[in-house]
């Protein structure tokens, strides 16, 4: 996945679940590891993408799409019941 389709996913689900989302750094001896973007859900974090080794020329981005599609389907369910 690249960083421009990653960021446009994390961009579009940031407008549709509002302050319900979060980008999480994962740092391991003080050194940036990881970052995931979570979205809330269901009383739970459920989290969707990963940034490995971000802001190094080795970042690499991966995404559940199945989860997604999930969560995207469960938030308009409950639009439609609100």
């Amino acid at each position: 996945m690249t960083q421009a389709k990653y960021n446009t996913k994390v961009q579009e689900l940031q407008e549709m679940w509002g302050d319900a989302c979060r980008a999480r750094p994962h740092y391991h001896e003080g050194r940036l590891m990881r970052a995931t973007f979570d979205v809330y859900w269901d009383g739970r974090w459920q989290t969707l993408g990963w940034q490995h080794n971000p802001m190094t020329p080795q970042v690499r981005y991966e995404w559940e799409d199945v989860l997604e599609l999930e969560l995207r389907g469960a938030f308009a369910a409950a639009l439609i019941h609100s």
